[in-house]
């Protein structure tokens, strides 16, 4: 099973299936998550302009800041059936689950 990761400032960020928001350093030994706050059914995550962004499995679009403590989400569109998304130069990309097309 994969988890919805994303990356921004120096720092790794995951959502766990128990909802759940970690944060860890990206460095290639066994350091420790840390917790940092809720992520609630996350399909996928990404990163850019300073901000992290999650899709939902209610086909929502979500947006927060990259800090170690619990800052709420703010909702700011829908994503319908994202699966994946990858930030590229000021631009978020979304893989749709069902048509299996990417957009821009």
């Amino acid at each position: 099973m994969w988890l919805p990761l994303a990356a921004i400032n120096g720092k790794l960020f995951a959502a766990t299936k128990d909802n759940k928001l970690w944060m860890r350093d990206p460095i290639p030994s066994d350091v420790p998550w840390q917790h940092i706050g809720h992520a609630n059914n996350v399909a996928a995550m990404a990163a850019i302009n300073g901000k992290l962004f999650a899709a939902t499995e209610d086909n929502k679009l979500w947006m927060r800041d990259p800090v170690p403590s619990d800052v709420p989400w703010q909702h700011i569109g829908h994503a319908n059936n994202v699966a994946a998304m990858a930030a590229i130069q000021w631009q978020t990309l979304r893989s749709d689950q069902r048509q299996q097309t990417l957009d821009a």
